[in-house]
Formats: C-alpha cells, sequence, structure tokens
C-alpha cells in the first residue's frame, strides 16, 4: 500500500510539473507543443474552451484505445482530467506573482 501511495504522489507531481510547464511556455508565448496545438485548434473550430477539448480529446482517444485492446490505467485518466484542471490555477498564480514581481520592481525604483 505505500508503495501504491508514493506512485500515485509521484504521478501527481508529475502531472503538476508538466501542468506548470504547458502554463510556462504558454504565457511565454513561445510556442505550443504538439497536442496543444491540436487542442488550440479544436477549440477555436468547435468554440470551447482549451481545457474541454483537450478533456475530449483524451476521452475519445482514450475510447479508441480501449477499443482496439489497450489497457488504460490510472494514470492515463488522471493524465487526460488533472492537466487541464491545474493550468488555470497556474495562470492564476502566475498573473498574481508578475503583479508582485513588477510592484516591488517599481516601488524599488520609484522609492
Amino acid at each position: 500500500m505505500a508503495t501504491y501511495m508514493k506512485r500515485l504522489f509521484n504521478l501527481f507531481l508529475g502531472l503538476t510539473l508538466y501542468a506548470l510547464g504547458i502554463v510556462f511556455t504558454i504565457q511565454a508565448q513561445i510556442g505550443y507543443a504538439p497536442w496543444e496545438v491540436f487542442h488550440v485548434g479544436m477549440s477555436n473550430t468547435l468554440g470551447i474552451s482549451i481545457g474541454t477539448a483537450s478533456i475530449l480529446a483524451g476521452v475519445v482517444i482514450g475510447a479508441i484505445g480501449i477499443f482496439l485492446g489497450e489497457k488504460v490505467g490510472i494514470g492515463t485518466i488522471l493524465n487526460m482530467f488533472l492537466i487541464r484542471r491545474f493550468s488555470p490555477y497556474f495562470i492564476g498564480v502566475l498573473f498574481f506573482l508578475g503583479f508582485l514581481l513588477v510592484s516591488f520592481w517599481s516601488s524599488l525604483i520609484n522609492g
């Protein structure tokens, strides 16, 4: 049981860091990863959010995988749902931290 909990913790940590990396690349405007391009294209075409497009694509691809006999584990399911749930929180945190940093430097420069 302890090994399973450690693996689950590592999975959550990895997905959290992956979501943070996605947010960094989007906010830095240095381009999207291939799947992000697909999700952004889906969201623009269908008029839905990027997160919803990501989850929808994951569910469809997961269903195709199950139909083809692939094993779908807890990591696959959590990947579909958690990354898109973490990303908006990180965007808000980064915006707030950026605001604090600008305020701090502004107060140092202006006295």
